[in-house]
């Protein structure tokens, strides 16, 4: 047997550079970044890391645990993948179009192999926040130790077809907010950077299970009874928000976006970078967290993302 951190150790050594592979930065200093990779097998990569990496997104790793991935890894990862997929009622099966969870796979490829960040709250659990609208929250929370001090990620995720729309959807999630319609009727959710919508999210997520690895658990719940303490005193008006404030816990806010782009260096897309990265500063103002720091992760493709996607669709065919 091979543990959730022994999976995704494995992915890092034998499938990550296959969108992750070499890494640009803004020539400014700014916190934008641009991962390169071979455009000759785009579509296999993609395929590929998808595939293989599904079990460990969707999984938590209690449920990884029971699964056999003696010998061959990668031929179990896609044996499990392909069950996942087809079987699993954890797996919204919306239109490809419309399903967030290529971006968000992709994302958490980058937030747990690359950065290795944790996770607080697992992919089946974070789909029953606000199922009323598309665009239901925050699409990853995640953490890290800082000594004993923990550190909170924010991260949102586009697989979208190019870069005016990576920028207008990513603003949407930061200080705007979307509509959405669906049989005539137009529904709207909050922006995402706002204080009402975090303490909202926080809530559900204080409320959930705890999902991070079963090493931090007992550290994790210590945190999680802290801020529902604090919450539930009677009298009390603190949001979770407040709390963070008041302990100084640093936060995270990551945008991750794949798109179709001919541009090759970050600098070319450096106003759209900084329109971003001046929106996010502003947010966190607004709300009161001077503790924070930003990345924007771009991940230009030659192909455009519905063909991607529909590659990787044909890995479950």
């Amino acid at each position: 047997m091979i543990s959730q951190e022994g999976l995704i150790e494995y992915f890092k050594d034998k499938h990550v550079t296959k969108v992750f592979f070499e890494r640009l930065t803004l020539s400014n200093g700014n916190p934008g970044i641009m991962y390169l990779y071979n455009y000759n097998s785009e579509l296999q990569n993609f395929k590929e890391s998808f595939g293989l990496y599904l079990p460990i997104y969707v999984k938590n790793e209690d449920n990884l645990e029971t699964m056999d991935f003696t010998d061959d890894i990668d031929a179990k990862l896609e044996y499990y993948s392909k069950r996942i997929w087809n079987e699993s009622k954890v797996i919204a099966h919306r239109q490809t179009k419309i399903n967030g969870i290529y971006g968000e796979l992709f994302l958490d490829i980058y937030l747990r192999v690359v950065l290795k960040t944790k996770l607080l709250i697992s992919y089946a659990s974070k789909r029953s926040f606000n199922s009323g609208f598309e665009s239901k929250g925050i699409d990853s929370m995640g953490y890290v130790f800082n000594g004993n001090q923990i550190e909170i990620y924010l991260s949102e995720a586009k697989f979208v077809s190019n870069k005016s729309t990576v920028k207008k959807e990513l603003l949407s999630d930061i200080k705007f907010g979307h509509s959405t319609t669906i049989d005539g009727v137009t529904k709207t959710s909050p922006a995402h950077l706002t204080k009402n919508f975090l303490d909202d999210y926080f809530g559900f997520v204080l409320d959930k299970d705890i999902s991070c690895p079963m090493k931090d658990r007992t550290q994790i719940k210590s945190i999680f009874d802290y801020f529902n303490n604090e919450i539930n005193k009677v009298g009390s008006s603190k949001k979770f928000t407040d709390l963070l404030i008041e302990k100084k816990i640093k936060v995270h806010f990551i945008c991750f976006a794949i798109f179709k782009a001919e541009e090759k260096k970050p600098d070319e897309l450096n106003e759209i970078y900084k329109e971003i990265m001046d929106a996010i500063a502003t947010q966190f103002s607004i709300i009161g967290i001077s503790n924070f720091s930003s990345e924007i992760i771009f991940v230009p493709t030659m192909n455009q993302s519905m063909e991607i996607k529909k590659e990787i669709d044909s890995f479950y065919e």
